[in-house]
């Protein structure tokens, strides 16, 4: 998931001190607030690769050794969080319990205040454990026994967290957006040589340069049109987005697919491993859909919801931010519409890729030719700079 709005409620404010033009900035360790030294880690990277948006979903730190009073320092480059789980807990066995349909850390889970199908972002996913701390002034605590989640980037493009756990643990830090980013770390007694800046930098400017050489060679390929055919006919295949490993791109592939009236197109979700993605028709239809993915329906629980009366951290009066929903219409998740389209109505995939456990491909017939603009569509979650055309003749 990206969001490229600088001022809407999801966002991280675009490309911080770590990256800048798509380079790595070299960062410096400084002493910690407790006195151990702090380490600076670039999460995620947003930039483009060929004009198609790149989407950097990765820490970029080898596996760290730290030790005990030593100050993490995430620095945010795009929509994540750094979320540190339990020492001695396997991230994949953490994300099954946590982060499937109804677990207390989904990204997305059903508004039960509201008649189904209904749902909501979620607040324990978006919003730190902890607000009143994570500042590189005033770093949270991690004691190894607690969760501590730093929220999206909603307002500060930095999380900072000092490391209490004990030497010989181990802990795994997550991203919740993204089920691909996952960073270990490793606690270690002081005698023993803990990672440096240096090599974090190294491992995040060598990895960040093999990222975008794997996404320039692919767009070229994708762009080629090719199908398969079946007893009903030639079928178009596509692609909504594509991951590669620690990286994705925001882009319908093709970009433009050319095809007979009466042939369908089939796009294809197995290859989204972090990320997830709609198709939706009309275009326009996913771009006001993209503003509830951004944040733009935030309401207050009550009979009926009302609209947000009270400027954050409370949000709503009264209520706090405990009665805060973050409401996206069913229309932009579910698939809707019949498996046919002639340029009227809404037709849409619904939120797809492995993190939602549906990874089926969408198929829709075309039965009317199209003008030179063709038929437009878009994704409901990163709205128009994800689009694409189908041309019918």
């Amino acid at each position: 998931m990206r969001e490229k709005r600088g001022t809407r409620l999801l966002l991280a404010a675009g490309t911080v001190a770590v990256m800048v033009g798509g380079s790595v900035v070299a960062m410096t360790s400084t002493a910690g607030a407790a006195g151990g030294a702090t380490l600076t880690v670039g999460v995620g990277g947003d930039t483009t690769v060929h004009g198609v948006g790149f989407e950097g979903m990765r820490f970029d730190a080898p596996t760290l050794t730290v030790h005990k009073g030593d100050t993490l320092n995430f620095q945010f480059q795009g929509f994540h969080t750094a979320t540190l789980i339990p020492a001695g807990v396997n991230a994949t066995d953490w994300r099954a319990a946590n982060q499937g349909p109804g677990g207390a850390f989904a990204l997305i889970q059903p508004d039960l205040d509201d008649s189904p199908p209904a749902f909501e972002f979620n607040k324990a996913v978006l919003f730190p454990s902890d607000g009143t701390c994570g500042t590189s002034g005033n770093p949270c605590a991690y004691d190894g026994n607690s969760v501590v989640n730093s929220g999206a980037p909603l307002s500060a493009n930095s999380f900072s967290v000092t490391v209490n756990a004990n030497p010989g643990q181990s802990f795994w830090v997550l991203c919740l957006v993204h089920d691909m980013m996952q960073l270990q770390v490793n606690v270690v007694a002081n005698n023993t040589a803990a990672t440096t800046q240096a090599a974090i930098n190294s491992f995040a400017s060598s990895t960040l340069a093999a990222d975008h050489a794997q996404a320039a060679a692919l767009v070229p390929k994708l762009e080629h049109q090719s199908g398969h055919k079946t007893k009903s006919g030639k079928v178009w295949d596509a692609f909504a987005g594509f991951d590669g490993d620690g990286w994705g791109l925001d882009g319908m592939f093709p970009s433009a697919l050319h095809i007979k009236k009466g042939q369908r197109v089939q796009w294809h979700f197995a290859q989204l491993t972090g990320n997830i993605h709609t198709v939706t028709f009309p275009r326009k239809s996913a771009i006001a859909f993209e503003k509830d993915f951004s944040g733009g329906n935030m309401k207050c629980e009550g009979t009926p919801d009302t609209a947000v009366n009270a400027a954050p951290p409370a949000f709503c009066n009264p209520g706090g931010m405990g009665s805060l929903e973050v409401e996206i219409p069913s229309a932009a998740v579910v698939t809707v519409g019949t498996h046919s389209y002639s340029g009227h109505g809404l037709r849409s995939s619904g939120v797809r890729g492995q993190a939602t456990g549906n990874v089926a491909p969408y198929t829709l017939k075309f039965t009317k030719k199209t003008g030179k603009h063709g038929f437009r569509y878009a994704c409901n979650i990163h709205g128009g700079m994800m689009s694409g055309r189908v041309f019918v003749r």
